[in-house]
This record gives C-alpha cells, structure tokens and sequence, in this order.
C-alpha cells in the first residue's frame, strides 16, 4: 500500500477515535459522585444503578491515561479525568486484606460479600491502569499502587506448584479451590493474557527484573499448557492444566498475538521478535482461516476446535482487537494482512459503528438496522478495546508510511 494511502487511513481512523469514542465517552461518564458512570442505551442516555466495577473503571482510566500520553493537545482534559478515575481506584481498596473491591457504589463501598473476593482478571486490568496512569501522573501515586497491586498478585495468585495463576482468591489471598456460586475453579487463556499484558504496560514504566520474569513465566505458561495444533489457546484448563474442552476464542488469539508483539517493542528480555512473529503468525492465520466470516469481512468470537466457529452476530471487542492485530502483523511480518484489515475496517464503520447515534454498537449483523434497546455501555463494555484497535492501528499504519 502506498505511503499517502497508509497515512489516509491512519487520519481516518484517528477522527473516528475522536469521534466516536472520545467525544462521546468524555466528559459524559465522568460522574460528580466518583468514578465513571457505567451505563448507556443506544442514544448515550445514562441508565442502569451507580455501581462501580473495577474492570470497567480500570478501563476507563486505562483509556484516559494512554490518550492523554498520544494526544498532547486534548492532555489538559484527559489528565483531570485520570485523576478523577484515580481517586475511584483508592476509594475500592480493599480494608480486607486484598487489593479492590471489585464491585462498590461510587463512594467506595462494597456490594455484596462477594465483591471483597480478589480474582485474577479485574486485578490484572487495575494493574493494566495503574501502569498507564504512572507515565502521565506526576505524584507517583499510580506507579505505587501499581508496585503494591503486582506484588499482591504474585506473592498470592501464582502457583508455584502446578504453574498458572489461581483465578479467585479470598482476600487473605487463600486461593478459591472449590466452585462458589456460578465460579468454577480452573485456569483461563482471558486471565492469563490480561495478566501478561499488565506486566509488560507495568515493565514500561517500572522495569524491574522481577516484573519482566513474570510477563516471561506467564507466556511461557500459555504456550505449554494452552497453545494447541494448528495454532490456537484453548480458553481453559483445570487447576492440573489439563484441558476440559476444545473452546477457543479467536479474537482472544489475535489479542494475545498483538500483545505479544507489542512486547517485543517496549520490554527486553520477554520474548524475542522472531518467536514472537512466529507465534502471532500462527494464532492469526488460524483466526482467520477457523473464525472468518469471508462474505462479511469480519471476525467470529469463538468456537470450538471440533466444529468450528459460532456464526452468531459480530461482537464489537473482536472486531476492534482484530483490526490491530491484523494491521501489526502486516508491520512486522507480512503486508499481505492489510487486505483482511482493511475489509474488516470497512464493517466496523459500515456495521459496528452507529451512523444514528455515534459509537460502537456491542453486536452487529449482516444486515438491518440495529435495535433500538442496543445498549452502549455497561460494566463490561467500556471504551478500552476500540481505543487500542484505533490509536495503535494508526500508530502502526504511520510507522508502515514512514518506511514505505
């Protein structure tokens, strides 16, 4: 692709970024009580309780923090937002033992006994934010939670036993080794990966040779325990890292693909680039032999490795953490890979954006209009995965033309 095409691409992708995610998120989430209100229907009508969930308000500050480093003329805006998500962080720990609460009201309050539970994959994303917050905070007060957060994690969630992180823990941090609820014990590719993408964002700011062992130990764990034929994680194991069924997840394989190439750029001693490229290579080709819709250019969430994908409505996570997975891997190994991203670009603006309201739409299909109950926000649907699809799409789409 020529250098004024890439860079064409790169503009369009960055004014969606401000469009669609920016101007609609902020300040509108921002609430005066604490922390980012949750909840929006498809017209970004706030709805639904003021609960706060760490994975969602990680998310948000996340965004905050890593937009306001990319783009310095809106950093003014942004940095106040990142402290107000910061004060919510503090306000959730825990008084228990653990590290946050995972669900509270806006003044910091548990909701529900459950919620003083440690589990592996909101704490992975409060140390994902944490680290994001400590290159833009001045105070140090982000890097020291993130200092404290990591320990905490390491000291009580790996395994030196078997490998592998436990997944829930109490907050005394004695790992959770029987079902609770609808909580059934084993180890997961989505934890992992999250894990393993908070310690590299931490190595970036605080790089520690302990932090970058542990972004080492858990790659090394995914790729013996999960990574199965013809290139693919499978979503879980048991507390032994035996597998319990074929379920895969192919925007998960591209996720991880992206990360682990992202890995090679910020921290040494990781991964290096040749197996990195080899790995993400393989995760991605299978994704998009397995998990490709070819008549609509755009990815399935998952499947299994005997029957192939679910062939259900486009989820909106996938398609963004796939479009960057799709355009690093045309950086780094290939660009035949720009042909898939850019189809798949051209169904996120077509179909996964809202043309009426603005914004992501959570699930679109091939055709028809969207429903009006289509909701924009909620606990799990923040603003994390379209940012990285579009900013580090463009970033790598710039660094493409400047080498062209």
């Amino acid at each position: 692709m020529r250098q004024e095409l890439l860079l064409a691409w790169a503009e369009e992708l960055e004014r969606s970024l401000a469009k669609d995610l920016i101007d609609l998120w902020f300040p509108r989430c921002v609430h005066p009580a604490g922390g980012f209100h949750q909840g929006y229907d498809r017209r970004w009508r706030p709805v639904r309780g003021e609960d706060r969930f760490l994975v969602f308000q990680s998310r948000v500050v996340w965004s905050a923090a890593t937009l306001a480093e990319a783009w310095p003329n809106r950093s003014a805006e942004l940095l106040g937002i990142v402290r107000h998500g910061l004060e919510m962080l503090v306000r959730m720990r825990s008084d228990r033992g653990g590290m946050f609460r995972t669900s509270t009201d806006p003044t910091g309050r548990a909701l529900g006994e459950d919620a003083e539970l440690q589990a592996a994959y909101p704490l992975a994303f409060a140390l994902f934010a944490l680290s994001a917050a400590a290159r833009v905070d001045e105070s140090g007060r982000a890097l020291s939670l993130a200092k404290e957060t990591y320990r905490w994690i390491e000291t009580h969630l790996w395994d030196a036993e078997r490998g592998g992180y436990f997944e829930l823990a109490l907050p005394d941090g004695t790992p959770v080794l029987e079902p609770r609820g609808r909580y059934r014990p084993r180890r997961t590719h989505n934890s992992a990966m999250h894990l393993f993408e908070a310690f590299i964002e931490l190595a970036r700011v605080w790089p520690d040779p302990a932090v970058v062992a542990s972004a080492r130990r858990v790659l090394d764990w995914m790729i013996q325990h999960l990574l199965v034929e013809p290139g693919t994680f499978l979503a879980w194991v048991d507390l032994d890292n035996r597998p319990l069924d074929g379920e895969i997840a192919y925007g998960h394989d591209v996720e991880t693909a992206h990360l682990v190439l992202d890995a090679t750029r910020f921290v040494d001693g990781v991964v290096g680039r040749e197996d990195a490229v080899r790995l993400a290579r393989r995760l991605v080709d299978h994704a998009l032999k397995a998990g490709w819709d070819e008549s609509a250019g755009a990815f399935w969430g998952s499947g299994t490795l005997e029957d192939g994908a679910r062939r259900s409505a486009k989820i909106w996570w996938v398609q963004a953490e796939c479009l960057y997975g799709l355009v690093r891997m045309a950086e780094e190994a290939d660009p035949c890979y720009l042909e898939p991203a850019g189809r798949l670009w051209d169904w996120i603006r077509t179909r996964q954006l809202d043309a009426q309201f603005g914004g992501w739409l959570e699930e679109a299909g091939d055709g028809g209009q969207p429903p009006d109950d289509a909701l924009k926000g909620h606990r799990w649907k923040a603003m994390y995965h379209e940012t990285r699809g579009l900013l580090y799409s463009a970033r790598s789409l710039r660094r493409m033309s400047a080498r062209a």
